[in-house]
């Protein structure tokens, strides 16, 4: 486990809102890129991240790691209507910086012969 402060790479919106019995849920579903290699050479299936989403989130935010690569992870998450974390997360520019810890959790390892 590492805490560091990843870059972003990219941050893309991949669909919209979504309404349940015609009240707002969701108000997007997001893909983020961080480059923070120290977290990626560590990250396994199954684990994630503590992601301190600005001033106005006193605790960290989990974010499951989507993929991990080299460079660094890619965090998948929907926006919540009322949700403080997650609306500052999907703010973010690339070349904005954020703080996280991690990897955390108990990961599992696939078999390359695996399905």
């Amino acid at each position: 486990m590492k805490q560091v402060i990843a870059t972003v790479i990219s941050n893309e919106n991949l669909w919209g809102e979504f309404r349940l019995n015609g009240r707002l849920k969701y108000l997007g579903s997001w893909l983020i890129r961080l480059e923070c290699p120290d977290v990626a050479s560590e990250a396994k299936p199954g684990q994630f991240v503590m992601v301190n989403c600005g001033k106005e989130c006193l605790l960290p935010r989990p974010f499951s790691i989507h993929q991990a690569n080299e460079e660094g992870i890619t965090l998948f998450y929907a926006v919540l209507a009322d949700g403080k974390g997650t609306a500052w997360l999907s703010q973010r520019k690339t070349g904005n910086t954020i703080d996280l810890f991690g990897p955390l959790g108990n990961g599992f390892s696939i078999k390359p012969r695996s399905r």
